[in-house]
């Protein structure tokens, strides 16, 4: 028995490979502007990025900055705080400073130097 095979008429063939040709241009078309809006989308979220780095970047300096000033002058405050304790504590020991051992070096130099004036008159 002869097997039968059945056959499209050629104008359906032809229809139907104008068919997926059509739609195969239609989805790459699809394809490429899918594409293309993913790479707009892409470089407009990078530049969106690149301008949220930068203004955090100003952020984080106007930020440090505010704490360097505040640190100078919390070490002010507390250079003169320790400083105010030493003199305290040096005058509670009755131990002379700086200060006063220069006034008095100046003062003994003086003296030294009249008597050997006195001496040289003599």
């Amino acid at each position: 028995m002869a097997k039968k095979t059945s056959r499209k008429p050629a104008g359906r063939r032809v229809a139907a490979r104008t068919a997926i040709r059509d739609g195969w241009a239609q989805a790459m078309k699809a394809l490429a502007s899918a594409e293309a809006g993913v790479q707009k989308q892409v470089k407009t979220l990078g530049t969106r990025l690149e301008h949220e780095r930068k203004r955090a970047l100003k952020e984080l300096e106007s930020r440090l900055a505010a704490v360097r000033a505040r640190l100078e002058k919390e070490r002010k405050v507390v250079g003169k705080t320790v400083d105010k304790a030493v003199h305290r504590a040096l005058a509670a020991l009755d131990i002379p400073s700086r200060r006063e051992i220069g006034e008095l070096t100046r003062k003994v130099d003086e003296l030294s130097h009249k008597i050997d004036a006195y001496r040289r008159r003599a």
